[in-house]
């Protein structure tokens, strides 16, 4: 991804954890600042409606295809909690709590990826390719696919299924001071807002054994409280902890980790990282909680923790639900340290994981390069376009110079591309940058529809209509890469002509002119000649200089010369033509201008990077408009 894309959102990250996450003050109490955790559905809800909307519309047939575009990111995240887990002490030890949560929650914006990929074409070329040769996509995606479902429909049916199980019996907090309390905390959180309670819908229910919130939405979710006593204190300490996962929706950070259990499922590391996930939570919240608050409620929130110990199954949090962490969360809560927010180390994690995103792409399935390119109809070389710009034209709706076509073997570069051994790859996320283009070639069909190739040293683009006249592109990785000297000899290097005129007597100094030959011929090492351009050009059809008359002019090329080089005058007026020999002078060749408006027609034997070429040059140099208004 784009080094500026990818600075600009790890900065605003860097700037929003400096702005609300301070771990001395904090701000997570105002208006909105809390929102941040409730973002944690973005990248599931995207995967799951994606991958829906294809199904549907374009039939189970495009599973490979979903799957090789979702393949980075998935990878990536494994990566990523892979680096963290052994950091987490550390980051613990460090930074704030919230900042750790939120750091749990940061692959979640790799959904930034995918619309970068779509708005801007792509990434650039992959780092790494993961092929499946041998492996039929089919039974991968198959046995892929049974794990996710699994999982994740078996956490969905374990949260269904606890969620009746504590709430079957439960009956209404009818405690008049109880829900007095809760409605001055929820106003803390939403001040102004009317019917405070109805927003947590407290209960009580003797089938939980510490205070906790359950339900990933707000008409789903419940305070859900034990047949047990609390003081007042211990109460406005039970429900500002709950609100605020409440409030934060770490349920959704909750799912989102479900949800990263479930696609990389054969990955032991991110089970542990989804149990140190809902840790942090806790420790965030504990945080949270007791921001301002004085030693006394510190003891007692910790007594509150010791004492409680439950069970956070589902999409549910808890006050005390691991007896594996509650040692961890005293020492937070009764020995706090100080700690930075963190800001810096969340923006240099999403700068990473941005800039890295596309640095994976997967290879799958054996393809011929008929079948991908050309299929079963019959297309027309139109042009070919080298690395450097220079085109050929073999003629076709895309040649509009009106001259010759050039000569190149099309047969021979279809019998080539049509041998290439591919394989498949994603079709939105794999765009290389222009400079490793190696060449570009149009093809035209016989109902008018185009083709497209880019050609690279590794990668493939193909892009064509379909039935529907709506233009697809297919990516593929060539096995064996592109043979790079056979397409240099298909579309040699076009040698370029600059020709510089000198106006000593008025210090003009300098005008130019690029030119490319109207001929251009190779000759092999057994003397055998191959015409690649041959355009017959009148006078009227030359380009060149106007209102100058030069007193020098200089020829230069853009490969080295191994002939003579031959310059012929021709009189745009009319008449004999004069012909000498340009003489070299300090990398150039000087050449006596004409003292006559002329076509001048330069010959002339290059090194061709390895080859000898023979190129014929045109332009014109006329004055003659210059000298009446003079």
């Amino acid at each position: 991804m784009s080094i500026f894309f990818s600075a600009l959102v790890s900065a605003i990250f860097a700037f929003v954890v400096l702005m609300w996450f301070d771990p001395e003050e904090g701000k997570e109490s105002e208006k909105g600042s809390h929102r941040l955790f409730s973002y944690s559905i973005i990248l599931p809800l995207y995967v799951l409606l994606i991958c829906g909307v294809c199904v549907y519309k374009y039939g189970t047939g495009s599973l490979p295809e979903l799957f090789a575009v979702f393949f980075p990111i998935f990878a990536e995240i494994c990566v990523y909690y892979a680096l963290l887990l052994p950091l987490l002490p550390v980051l613990r030890r460090h930074i704030g709590a919230r900042t750790v949560a939120l750091i749990w929650m940061l692959p979640d914006f790799l959904l930034f990826t995918v619309v970068w990929s779509n708005v801007y074409n792509g990434f650039d070329m992959p780092v790494f390719v993961l092929h499946l040769r041998g492996i039929n996509i089919w039974w991968l995606i198959g046995i892929w696919g049974a794990g996710f479902t699994v999982v994740f429909l078996g956490k969905i049916v374990s949260h269904l299924v606890f969620r009746h199980r504590i709430l079957k019996n439960a009956r209404p907090l009818d405690d008049p001071e109880a829900v007095t309390i809760l409605l001055e905390e929820a106003w803390r959180y939403r001040p102004g807002k009317r019917k405070q309670r109805s927003l947590y819908r407290p209960v009580v229910s003797d089938a939980v054994r510490s205070p906790l919130s359950i339900g990933l939405f707000r008409f789903t979710t419940r305070i859900v409280l034990p047949e047990r006593k609390y003081t007042p204190e211990e109460l406005r300490l039970i429900f500002r902890h709950e609100i605020v996962h409440i409030e934060r929706e770490d349920v959704w950070c909750k799912y989102f980790m479900v949800f990263c259990s479930a696609v990389c499922w054969f990955d032991p590391l991110i089970w542990i990282a989804s149990r140190k996930n809902a840790e942090d939570l806790e420790l965030s919240c504990d945080e949270t909680v007791l921001l301002g608050c004085d030693a006394e409620t510190k003891r007692l929130y910790a007594e509150l923790i010791l004492n409680t110990a439950g069970d956070d199954s589902g999409f549910s949090t808890c006050l005390s639900s691991s007896a594996a962490s509650v040692r961890y969360r005293l020492g937070a809560v009764m020995r706090p340290k100080a700690r930075k927010a963190g800001a810096l180390i969340v923006g240099v994690l999403v700068f990473l994981l941005l800039v890295c995103s596309g640095s994976v792409a997967l290879a799958y399935g054996e393809v011929s390069g008929n079948d991908a390119i050309f299929g079963s109809d019959e297309y027309t070389l139109a042009s070919v376009r080298r690395n450097d710009g220079r085109t050929y034209f073999t003629g076709g709706s895309y040649d509009l110079t009106g001259n010759t076509p050039d000569n190149i073997d099309a047969d021979t570069l279809s019998e080539y591309l049509s041998g290439l051994e591919l394989e498949n790859m994603s079709s939105f996320l794999l765009d290389p940058p222009d400079e490793d283009r190696l060449m570009e070639a149009v093809y035209d069909r016989a109902d008018g529809q185009s083709l497209y190739l880019d050609i690279y040293e590794d990668y493939l683009t193909v892009a064509k209509y379909d039935s529907r006249l709506r233009l697809r592109t297919s990516n593929y990785f060539i096995r064996g890469g592109a043979d790079k000297g056979f397409l240099r000899h298909i579309a040699p290097e076009i040698p370029e002509l600059k020709v510089r005129l000198f106006d000593d007597g008025n210090r003009t100094v300098g005008h130019s002119l690029e030119v490319t030959p109207d001929v251009l011929t190779f000759i092999d090492a057994d003397g055998s000649e191959r015409t690649v351009r041959e355009r017959a050009r009148s006078t009227s059809d030359v380009s060149g200089i106007f209102g100058m008359q030069p007193d020098r002019m200089q020829l230069s090329f853009s490969m080295p010369a191994v002939s003579e080089v031959e310059v012929e005058y021709v009189p745009i007026a009319g008449g004999e033509a004069v012909r000498e020999e340009a003489r070299p002078e300090d990398n150039v060749f000087a050449v006596d201008p004409a003292d006559f408006a002329a076509v001048y027609r330069v010959k002339v034997e290059l090194d061709c990077g390895g080859e000898t070429c023979r190129a014929e040059y045109a332009f014109s140099v006329d004055w003659n408009d210059f000298a009446e208004n003079r």
